[in-house]
């Protein structure tokens, strides 16, 4: 990976942030709206502060940024007033949406065993019962999205960011948007973007971080199995020993162990970052193609 090192120069981050941004909306004359998923998380947040400044700083014609909190069973009260505030500071347009009813109704349908597993024994399910719903979760609050951004001739907004693409920390086909600000930008560069863009984002920054699918109490749980603060650390610090991690891995640096579980969730979700998989033409045209060719 090419310059995978930490970086805190974050003005400079902020300033190539905005200025692609505007370029893509010159290059798009028909974008005329961003759409956003807010948690209330840091990434999200982040996002938004990002698309504002481009909303105001884009003078060609006139791009809105709505806003949209989409909280289904599962998800905290402080998560869902960190989105108000973000989304009301930040939107030129905001609403708080339930998806509870279509989450319960898809998943009836959908698979009636885990439904009423969730429902009625939530304690008992699995932590595979956790993922797949929280995979349905995902998906719903992408469609709304979408369906959004398809009414008002806009975008959707990515909130990913790099570690998370590293570790396979989303589910497919229904995290990622069309544009991302921060898609490149490893979590703990994320932290000190939200620092340096100051208020309303304090709140997000101190946060613990959750993935909103209610498949754990934190990010971290899954990501550093094990870890617990010492005095004085924050959830901010886990993240920063899971990037050194990864970029020791990526730099072939001698101090990293290849069996962290950092190290082996990256290599096992391999398959994530190569999605789709797309078997190239000349090899389905190729008349003397062998039993088995590499891919």
């Amino acid at each position: 990976m090419d310059n995978a090192s930490l970086h805190n120069n974050y003005d400079t981050m902020i300033r190539a942030a905005v200025n692609c941004g505007c370029s893509y909306l010159e290059d798009h004359p028909s974008i005329s709206t961003f759409v956003l998923g807010i948690s209330g998380g840091i990434d999200s947040a982040v996002a938004a502060a990002l698309a504002r400044k481009v909303c105001d700083e884009f003078t060609t014609r006139k791009v809105r940024l709505i806003g949209v909190c989409l909280y289904i069973d599962g998800n905290k009260k402080d998560e869902m007033a960190r989105a108000q505030e973000i989304g009301e500071a930040l939107c030129d347009e905001f609403s708080m949406v339930s998806l509870d009813g279509a989450f319960m109704r898809l998943m009836a349908d959908l698979d009636p065993p885990l439904h009423a597993k969730y429902t009625a024994e939530l304690p008992k399910c699995t932590f595979r019962d956790r993922v797949r719903a929280g995979n349905i979760k995902a998906r719903i609050r992408m469609i709304h999205l979408y369906n959004l951004a398809q009414a008002n001739s806009g975008l959707v907004l990515s909130t990913d960011n790099l570690t998370e693409m590293q570790l396979g920390f989303w589910t497919l086909h229904g995290d990622v948007g069309d544009f991302g600000f921060i898609q490149n930008l490893w979590k703990t560069e994320v932290y000190g973007l939200a620092k340096a863009l100051g208020e309303p984002l304090t709140a997000c920054v101190e946060a613990k971080p959750t993935d909103g699918l209610g498949v754990s109490d934190s990010d971290i749980s899954q990501l550093l199995p094990g870890w617990e603060p010492a005095e004085g650390e924050t959830y901010a610090d886990a993240y920063r020993i899971i990037d050194e991690i990864l970029i020791a891995y990526f730099t072939h640096c001698s101090s990293f162990d290849p069996d962290h579980p950092v190290i082996l969730r990256h290599k096992a979700t391999h398959f994530k970052r190569k999605n789709p998989v797309s078997i190239s033409r000349n090899l389905l045209v190729w008349t003397h193609n062998p039993k088995w060719v590499p891919m």
